[in-house]
């Protein structure tokens, strides 16, 4: 069965929410992992690194940290 999870929106509201408290820095460095990526698959792996990172970070809302473990999750089935 297919996911219907949408990638790119889960990560395009990460991206919001890192700027809206400050956190410009990580906003960044996912918004790259889409913009540097020519391939779908370069563009996960890239995400799945950072966002591999931003756990280990630990400064994530707990939103925010939800977030990024469903995206893992999601592109770890992916890849």
């Amino acid at each position: 069965m297919e996911s219907k999870f949408d990638l790119y929106s889960a990560t395009q509201t990460l991206i919001l929410e890192l700027e809206s408290r400050g956190d410009a820095k990580n906003a960044e460095v996912l918004k790259d992992a889409f913009e540097a990526g020519s391939t779908g698959s370069e563009i996960c792996m890239a995400l799945r690194f950072h966002i591999s990172a931003l756990i280990r970070h630990r400064g994530l809302t707990a939103t925010e940290n939800v977030t990024v473990r469903k995206i893992l999750h999601e592109l770890q089935k992916i890849l």
